[in-house]
């Protein structure tokens, strides 16, 4: 668990992740995940962790991979376990969210009281295309805001862009109070990051 916080650091929501530890580390589940799906276990492991995390009451985030949403069973059970339950899906900017179908897909989450964050935004031509309601950057871009002038100038397009659509942008990769202050000046409305607070294994209130 990983709160985001508002400009005065007070939480907004709360990110879930789904995590692997292991003895020495704690990995991500990617080739676990990767490997069920191979055996067909995968949907049954994702019923599993909805178990776990349906009923927190309060506002909460869950990664959702857009092919699931491409899986008609897999879309059914996430709008049966999360309609209207104060949720946001995180949905990866990659080359799923560019199939066809992906705007009608985030439509119907929409239509069912689910909210939207685009992760790892690294250009403004994405947002436009779907109904969301946050964008999370890219940690590479707010990690060399003030390094590069090509990084600040994306960034200042993507957080201008999404005031005109009425779209909140989060800073990710908030790992220290230098970095806090620059996304805050530059105009983010959220943020998220070790400097605000390390991952936990319990969901804080």
């Amino acid at each position: 668990f990983q709160k985001v916080v508002d400009r005065n650091a007070e939480k907004i929501y709360t990110e879930i992740f789904m995590r692997i530890q292991t003895k020495d580390s704690i990995e991500s589940p990617k080739l676990f995940l990767d490997i069920a799906k191979k055996r067909g276990l995968y949907t049954q492991i994702i019923e599993q962790l909805i178990d776990h995390i349906k009923d927190i009451q309060e506002q909460k985030a869950v990664n959702v991979s857009c092919e699931d949403l491409y899986d008609e069973k897999l879309l059914n059970i996430y709008l049966e376990s999360f309609k209207n339950t104060n949720t946001i899906f995180e949905l990866q900017n990659d080359a799923s969210l560019h199939d066809d179908k992906a705007k009608e897909k985030i439509e119907i989450l929409k239509n069912s009281g689910i909210k939207i964050c685009l992760d790892n935004i690294e250009n403004a031509d994405d947002i436009k295309r779907f109904p969301i309601d946050f964008v999370k950057v890219s940690g590479e871009l707010t990690r060399h805001l003030y390094r590069d002038a090509n990084v600040l100038s994306i960034c200042q397009e993507i957080i201008s862009t999404c005031k005109e659509l009425n779209i909140k942008t989060i800073a990710a990769h908030i790992n220290s109070e230098g970095t806090f202050e620059e996304t805050k000046k530059l105009g983010f409305d959220a943020f998220q990051g070790y400097f605000l607070e390390k991952p936990t294994f319990t969901f804080a209130e």
